[in-house]
Order: structure tokens, then sequence, then C-alpha cells
């Protein structure tokens, strides 16, 4: 049947890629090209005749022939496929059947793999000349990650909690540097890189672009002012292959109750759904989709309610980017991991793109309200694993606990944690419970620099009364929208 959808040359070279050559750990190899890299840590076109017939001679069985476990079965086997060989291309091989299988006796675990890659898709290579590429790497930093990260992980895997993977992005957010990049929990050579590779619903993580686009309307919004929490349905109309569908969409808070008038700031911080969701609906979603853009997002984005949820599909690479330009005063410059590049012995200066992009006054106040989240929202667990920490962050959960994401902003860092499965079925952890569990593995140690705010020309702090009570909190300078509000001391 194959023969009549493909050709010979396809099926062969299906087979060629798909053969098995024995394990890596948990992690099977397939493949002349992976084998090659695995066995001898050279790609396929530069291996000798003597490895590549040592691979041929796997094909027959990758464990009765391993070059490691059975040296004298694999060379046997080897030596036969060299003569076979020598006999029909009529080519003298008794050099090579000489020489040793020359396999790494313990495989290259590469724990640079993620960094590698970013760097890879930072530069065009040209093949005919030399480069020296120095990255921003802190390698203290990474191998404490590297080895923290997996001891977390297995103490998560518990009952249904099983086959994590995660993907973590530290960035020095002044510089706009990647310290620390992990795409795969196992520092194997070759990996799928999560971090710039996988793209997963982001959940909650929209929240703050919802708030954010309102604040840029100091004459409707504040910091305080009301949103209501109460049940509500929305109707709209969705394009499917069959025609237009009318749907309607009813979102549910995470603890399943209402809270009535809440401050906008306080809906933040506990990461009500259903605020969020009235507040997009009111902006207007093409407003959300805007501030998103100007942020730096560059992909299309469907204009459905559920987006306000957090149904887009990001890499941890383009949310690491997008709050880096929230945290940086607007100011757009994606993140980077190489510092400086040498071609044939002489550096290269290249342009980055930077430019602001976001009026920082309004920032200012999000950044304020994120804080907020560590103080007594939906992160305030930080706090008891770290004395006097004053960051902003933001958890993150999608549909079923399918992914849980933790960004976490200092003056320093700021780190973008994603914990799933390859799968996508569901993992049970919520973002407080998986990522911001391994952030505070992280950084428990070492520490995390607090967030500081400094003086802002635009920002005043105001008191006045809300539900009884005087509250202070920063706002826009002669802000006419607090004009009526009732002033306290």
């Amino acid at each position: 049947m194959l023969e009549l959808r493909f050709s010979k040359k396809d099926i062969l070279n299906l087979y060629l890629n798909t053969v098995y050559f024995g394990q890596d750990g948990k992690r099977a190899i397939h493949g002349f090209a992976l084998a090659s890299q695995f066995y001898f840590n050279e790609p396929i076109e530069n291996i000798s005749i003597e490895k590549m017939a040592l691979l041929v001679a796997m094909v027959k069985g990758a464990y009765a022939y391993h070059p490691i476990s059975q040296p004298k079965n694999a060379k046997k086997r080897r030596n036969l496929v060299l003569r076979l060989w020598s006999k029909k291309q009529n080519k003298w091989v008794g050099s090579a059947i000489k020489k040793p299988l020359g396999v790494l006796k313990k495989q290259i675990k590469n724990y640079y793999t993620s960094a590698i890659e970013l760097a890879k898709n930072e530069i065009k290579i040209d093949k005919n000349k030399t480069y020296k590429i120095v990255l921003s790497l802190d390698i203290k930093l990474q191998n404490h990650i590297r080895e923290q990260t997996l001891k977390t992980l297995k103490k998560l895997e518990r009952g249904k909690i099983k086959k994590l993977q995660t993907a973590i992005i530290i960035a020095d957010k002044k510089q706009a540097k990647v310290k620390a990049i992990l795409g795969d929990r196992y520092h194997r050579k070759y990996v799928f890189n999560r971090a710039i590779m996988a793209k997963r619903q982001i959940g909650s993580l929209i929240k703050p672009f919802i708030y954010l686009t309102a604040l840029a309307k100091p004459e409707k919004y504040f910091l305080y002012s009301i949103l209501k929490d109460d049940n509500f349905s929305q109707k709209y109309l969705k394009i499917t292959k069959k025609g237009v569908d009318l749907q309607k969409y009813q979102p549910k808070n995470y603890d399943k109750k209402t809270h009535g008038n809440i401050a906008l700031i306080n809906a933040l911080a506990k990461s009500y759904n259903i605020p969020a969701v009235k507040l997009g609906l009111e902006l207007g979603i093409k407003n959300i989709i805007k501030t998103l853009q100007k942020l730096g997002l560059s992909q299309e984005v469907e204009h459905l309610p559920s987006l306000l949820l957090g149904a887009l599909n990001l890499t941890p690479l383009e949310i690491a980017n997008l709050y880096q330009t929230l945290m940086n005063d607007g100011q757009l410059e994606k993140l980077s991991i190489i510092d400086s590049v040498w071609v044939d012995n002489k550096k290269q200066v290249f342009k980055k793109e930077n430019k602001i992009v976001f009026n920082s006054a309004y920032l200012y106040l999000l950044k304020y309200a994120m804080k907020n989240v560590v103080k007594q929202g939906t992160a305030k667990a930080l706090r008891k694993s770290f004395d006097g920490l004053d960051i902003a962050g933001k958890t993150g959960s999608s549909n079923d606990f399918r992914d849980s994401w933790f960004v976490g902003i200092g003056d320093e860092y700021l780190a973008t944690i994603w914990l799933g499965r390859d799968d996508n079925k569901p993992m049970y952890l919520s973002g407080s419970r998986g990522a911001m569990k391994l952030f505070i593995d992280v950084f428990k140690k070492q520490g995390f620099a607090n967030l500081t705010l400094n003086n802002h020309k635009k920002i005043e702090m105001v008191k006045i009364m809300f539900k009884n009570k005087c509250v202070e909190f920063p706002s826009i300078k002669n802000q006419q929208l607090l004009s009526n509000k009732e002033k306290c001391e």
C-alpha cells in the first residue's frame, strides 16, 4: 500500500529517519542523523565509513549490537558490513576494519542546548565564515536553575500529577538580555525547546493587558474604579466552516463565587475572571488586541470573548517579551541572548529595535497593581517564603489546569516560568501551586531583588474613601475623575 502513495525514495528516507538506535535515558534515539550525533557527536554527513558501517550494523538490533553494552558483537557486525560494502563497491576497507568503534563512552549532556538554540534563532550563519558568539548567559544561575528544576518537578509529581515539563526564561530586564533559559527538564543535547517553540494557552497572564488598556483611559478608570463581579453571559457570532454560529459565553470565577462591587486593583490581585471579562468587553476586544500589538505581539489574534480569559497560545519567550515591555517603562526591546558577535575576527554591530511604545505613567500604575498581586492576591504565598519580598507578579492557569504560569518581576530580573505536559493533558496544578512553586525553589536561597517604583513626574499619591475605608494609591496627576471623590487623611 505504501508503494501506491509514496516513491521508493520517499519510503527509504522515512525509514532512515525513524529506525530505532537505542535509548538516551527515557528518550528513544530514532534516525541515522540523531544516532550520529548521539554516538559520535558528529553530523551524519561528516562521519567516516567505519562509523557509518556501525550504524548500519545496529539496524538489525540496537541492543544486540549496541557499541557500549555489546562492543564485541557491534564490532563483529560492523566489520561484516564493511566487507559487504567493500565487495559491492570493489574498494579496500582494511584500515577501517582495524579501527575502534569510536563511540563516546559517555554521551554528552549539553546543559546549554536551549541557550544555543535561542542564539541560532537570532543570527543567520554563513557556513563559509568563522564565528565567535558571546552569550549573555549567567552560567552559575543557569546551572542552579537546571539542578533545582529537576528536584522540584520530581517533588511535584505525585498521584495524578505526572510527566511534567517546563520552560524557564530569566532575563535582565534593564539590559533586555537572557541570563538563563531552560526548554526541557532533562539536560539533553537534542530536545524540543519549549521556551521558544511550545505555544501554550496563557490563561490569566492576559489580565494585566486588559487592565492596562483601562488605565490608559484616565478619563474613565483609576486603580480604585469599581468593577462589577456578578453573573452574566454574552452571546456572540462565531464564523465557522459551516457558516455563522450563535454562541453563548458565560465566564466563572476560579472560586465559583461572585464578589459584588470590587476595586479594579483588587480584581487584578485576586485574578477574578468575571470583572476582567466585563471590563474587556466594555473596552472592546479590538482595543485589548491593539494593546498587545503595541507591546510587541506580532501574531494575529481572534476577536473572541474567550481572549479575555487567555485563550491565546504563545511561547514562553513571547510572554517574556510582552512582560519585558510592560516592566521596562514601555520600551520595546526584544530579549536577546547574544552579547557580541565576531565574524572572521571582526566584531559586528547589530541594531536592535528599541523604541517607546507606551506611556510610562500608565505602566507605573499597572506595576503598582501587580505588586499588589504578591501582597494580597494569588501570589501572596511568596511572602511566606521570602522575607520582605516586594515584587510584581502574575499567576496564570489555563482550562483544566493544562498550563501553569508565573511571571515574577524585580529590579534586576524578569522571570517567566511555565509548567505543563507535552500531551496537553490536565496536570492539576494552578499557577500558584505549580510554576510559582518552582520560582520559590529556584530563588529562595539566592534571593530575588525587590521592584522599586521611583517617583514619576506624572504620578501623585492620593487618598480617598472606599467602602468606608481610607485608601492611598497612585494616580495620574490632577486626574479629573477623582475630583468628586471623598478625600481622607
